[in-house]
């Protein structure tokens, strides 16, 4: 794979933001964990595919890439 511009990366998360958050809430039922979880994803993916690329589905890597509720700690 190829490295990959931030810009890019950007264009992805403006075109996939939304149907990511309504797959994760179909999954997880609740909207806030759902944005949560596809805003952790993106932020592995601004650490990841510049050096990386992009992967050959970025929405499905943002998808099955985001942490599953329980995975952090609850809020205080």
């Amino acid at each position: 794979m190829t490295a990959v511009a931030v810009s890019e990366i950007e264009r992805v998360f403006r075109a996939e933001y939304g149907r990511a958050v309504a797959v994760l809430v179909r999954i997880f039922g609740d909207i806030d964990v759902a944005e949560e979880a596809v805003q952790d994803a993106f932020t592995a993916a601004l650490q990841r595919w510049p050096s990386t690329g992009l992967p050959p589905s970025p929405a499905g890597w943002i998808i099955t890439t985001r942490p599953q509720p329980g995975d952090r700690p609850p809020a205080p």
